[in-house]
């Protein structure tokens, strides 16, 4: 599923689709989503730029370190959560 786009309260929604809250697993907050998505969907400013180069260059160091699998959360606020696997 690709990332929602923002509530008009500027954050993720806790679940999307046409069911309540409970339903299908993949409609439910934390969305799965890939890096280059976060990039592409969340780097629109220079500031937000910056700090994915950060996250990259530390997804990179954790790699190098021998870290290839594990689940990494993104979190911008309560209800802006990502999950990468």
């Amino acid at each position: 599923m690709p990332i929602p786009s923002f509530t008009i309260d500027g954050v993720l929604p806790p679940y999307v689709g046409s069911k309540a809250p409970g339903g299908a697993f993949e409609d439910l907050s934390p969305y799965e989503v890939s890096a280059p998505e976060v990039v592409s969907t969340l780097g629109t400013t220079q500031n937000r730029r910056d700090i994915l180069r950060r996250w990259l260059n530390h997804r990179s160091e954790l790699r190098a370190a021998g870290i290839t699998q594990g689940f990494q959360w993104l979190d911008g606020s309560p209800t802006n959560q990502l999950g990468l696997r």
